[in-house]
């Protein structure tokens, strides 16, 4: 009982405190109003009375503001467990903030229909095969990861298939860790695999040799199990240039476009996704670098790292290649319509991929100017946004 009472002191120690102050104080001052009602000198009495209520307000404001003190701890401890300080901010947490929706948007299809359609059709040619899905890094593909475990590939037989997960993606392992119902899981632990490698700050990623060397032992146990292993690549970049219906992913970044350029070119089918704002109408990647060059884009990067690489679909996967993206409606404000009507305009013909017949319709909600910045958020895309998305 003593033990008990003692902790209770301890844990509400400024409390007491204030209490016994104020009730002290609450004693003398209802004295000292009775002796001056005997003296009857209104003066004296008004002074006591507004003396004593100035310190039960205080008294309480002091015991709020520790109450709320606490609290604001609690919370703090909880968004800096979940995103990390914020004097850390880190140019993956500043990407995580743009096009939030619309990559929402785009993992729910990935995950309810585009995989489940393609997975259904190497279920049927490859009744026995194991199928590796490889997930790249990125703010993307992230948003993939949590209904990827609850939902499987969206197929009613999910557990008898043999899938496998392979990802460098740092972010979206976290966020598998923080699903507190491994109950409610289609896909478990044990069939996802990080890649191994140095990590990589700016996209909360493995990249380096020992990442390349993960990914040819995995193509090379591709080409020794023939027709029983099938990967399906899910690659997102920091631009997509698309010109004369032809798509270049475009990546910058130690080990960045190494990771994509394998992952393009030993995968057996690849999917392609991105939100509609990164992809940009231009005609190769050196018109990027500098367009990026003239706007300063570049200043945070050092050496070879600020220029974007090309990373290119090979051409035996011209028909095995599928772009998720999102189009815009036909009257739309958003500075892309005209890129989606381009886009969009024709399905058929696409020089090295297929538009997947599942991108779906996306209209940001706000003003002229709201929706401009949301489909914008770089300012060198917003100056140079008629050449960048007409």
């Amino acid at each position: 009982m003593a033990d008990l009472l003692l902790q209770f002191i301890k844990r509400n120690r400024d409390q007491i405190i204030v209490a016994v102050i104020a009730t002290s104080v609450g004693g003398a001052g209802m004295a000292a109003i009775g002796t001056l009602l005997q003296d009857r000198d209104p003066r004296w009495l008004l002074a006591a009375v507004g003396f004593l209520i100035c310190v039960v307000v205080s008294s309480s404001v002091l015991i709020q503001a520790r109450l709320i003190h606490r609290a604001s701890i609690r919370i703090r401890d909880v968004v800096v467990h979940e995103f990390g300080h914020p004097w850390r901010e880190t140019q993956y947490h500043q990407r995580a903030k743009h096009f939030v929706e619309e990559k929402r948007r785009l993992a729910e299809v990935l995950v309810e229909q585009e995989l489940p359609t393609l997975v259904r059709g190497l279920a049927a040619t490859h009744p026995n095969a194991e199928i590796y899905l490889i997930l790249d890094s990125g703010s993307t593909i992230t948003p993939v990861f949590r209904p990827l475990v609850r939902a499987g590939i969206g197929l009613e037989d999910d557990d008898h298939l043999n899938i496998q997960v392979y990802t460098n993606n740092l972010a979206g392992i976290e966020e598998l860790q923080k699903l507190d119902q491994p109950g409610g899981r289609v896909l478990q632990p044990d069939q996802f695999t990080l890649i191994g490698g140095h990590p990589l700050d700016r996209y909360r990623a493995t990249t380096g040799d020992e990442t390349e060397q993960f990914l040819d032992a995995l193509w090379q146990r591709q080409t020794a199990h023939g027709a029983n292993i099938v990967t399906v690549g899910v690659l997102t970049a920091n631009w997509l240039l698309y010109w004369h219906d032809h798509i270049t992913l475009c990546a910058r970044g130690r080990g960045h476009p190494e990771f994509k350029r394998s992952v393009a070119g030993g995968s057996q089918h690849l999917i392609l996704i991105a939100p509609l704002g990164k992809i940009l109408s231009l005609s190769s990647v050196d018109r990027l670098n500098a367009m990026m060059m003239d706007a300063g884009e570049a200043a945070r990067w050092s050496g070879d790292q600020r220029r974007y690489e090309a990373i290119e679909i090979p051409r035996e996967k011209t028909d095995r290649a599928i772009l998720l993206t999102s189009r815009r409606p036909r009257h739309s404000l958003s500075p892309l319509h005209s890129l989606s009507n381009r886009l969009f305009g024709e399905k058929e013909g696409k020089d090295n991929f297929d538009l997947s017949e599942f991108c779906p319709e996306y209209e940001p909600y706000g003003s002229n100017q709201e929706v401009f910045n949301i489909e914008l958020p770089h300012i060198w895309t917003r100056d140079l946004h008629t050449e960048l998305f007409c």
